[in-house]
């Protein structure tokens, strides 16, 4: 996952480039003030900003992110040393994912993204909003993958096993049926118990079974098949 920084202070803005690549996610840029983070902006984008509310110049970061919101709707983590109620009620006003009070502990950052990331992707979905990717928690990292690269998912007890079409895995906590519902129904298949399938990367379909990225799964019933058909059609 791609994140940005924006600060002032070149200490903290650096402490948390140290704790975002030590957690897993890769650093996009660090900006001090909100021109430097519009210039960066015009032509990187990030999948989250984490945004100093206090920065250099008369455009703080309420303002940068008034014009996120209005024009490039990448959320966004407000982090402020001041946590007084006129600041958060000012803060508020612009929808942050949450605040991240200085000073904080790289388990304070990684906690912070894991929970505003995962409340962001349910309220998009509530909204109906539609995504081409997922944000695959593995350990203490987010994996954004798009639905294209999946050739299938594998369940494995209590983890599911993530198959790309380059051939690489991740790994991840969860159900079948619950990584399925994150899923868009006309690219995917459950095939069996223990089978997701991308139907776009089926190689070719046997009597009873199917070759998707070179490996032969087993297609359980005929009920199956014909679903798998009439998709396919």
């Amino acid at each position: 996952m791609k994140i940005a920084i924006v600060e002032d202070e070149i200490i903290i803005a650096k402490t948390i480039e140290v704790y975002l690549k030590n957690i897993g996610y890769q650093v996009l840029f660090i900006a001090n003030s909100v021109e430097k983070a519009m210039d960066n902006l015009s032509t990187n984008k990030p999948d989250l900003l984490l945004l100093d509310i206090k920065l250099n110049g008369k455009a703080t970061g309420i303002d940068l992110a008034q014009i996120i919101n209005e024009t490039y709707q990448i959320p966004f983590i407000f982090i402020t040393a001041n946590g007084d109620a006129s600041t958060i009620e000012a803060a508020k006003k612009v929808l942050p994912l949450t605040f991240l009070l200085k000073p904080f502990t790289q388990n304070d950052l990684f906690t912070c993204i894991e929970i505003g990331m995962n409340n962001y992707q349910v309220a998009q979905q509530k909204k109906g909003d539609t995504f081409n990717y997922l944000l695959i928690k593995s350990g203490k990292k987010y994996t954004k993958i798009n639905f294209e690269n999946i050739s299938m998912i594998e369940s494995k007890h209590i983890y599911l096993e993530i198959h790309l079409a380059n051939g690489n895995r991740e790994k991840t906590r969860g159900t079948i049926s619950g990584f399925l519902a994150k899923l868009p129904p006309m690219l995917f298949l459950q095939l069996s118990r223990s089978h997701i399938i991308n139907l776009q990367q089926i190689e070719t379909i046997k009597e009873k079974s199917l070759i998707i990225n070179g490996i032969e799964l087993s297609i359980p019933t005929k009920k199956i098949k014909d679903e798998l058909l009439s998709k396919l059609g």
